[in-house]
């Protein structure tokens, strides 16, 4: 993950090769351009993730910093719901047929 800070409002900072990216605004305000998607406006503690590639202009409206990298990885193999030793799982799912 690169970490850009930005020290000049209005400064234009051009982006290339970061689709699927995330934008991380750390601090100030962003102003991001990215043609065919509009802009989008970032301040502290908000994220963005770019949904298309082509060049991005990424402008500071006050003295900013900001992180760009990709999304860590989400585990698809992991149990969405696991049951403790010892719990009955019938009680789960109360059946008439077990009556």
């Amino acid at each position: 993950m690169a970490r850009i800070t930005q020290h000049t409002r209005r400064e234009l900072l051009t982006l290339t090769d970061v689709a699927g990216h995330r934008l991380v605004c750390e601090s100030g305000e962003l102003w991001i351009t990215l043609d065919g998607h509009g802009d989008v406006l970032l301040r502290a503690g908000e994220r963005w993730e770019v949904p298309g590639s082509g060049p991005l202009v990424v402008s500071a409206l006050q003295p900013a910093a900001f992180s760009v990298g990709r999304p860590a990885p989400v585990a698809t193999n992991q149990p969405l719901f696991r049951l403790g030793r010892g719990f009955p799982a019938l009680a789960l799912f109360p059946s008439p047929l077990l009556r």
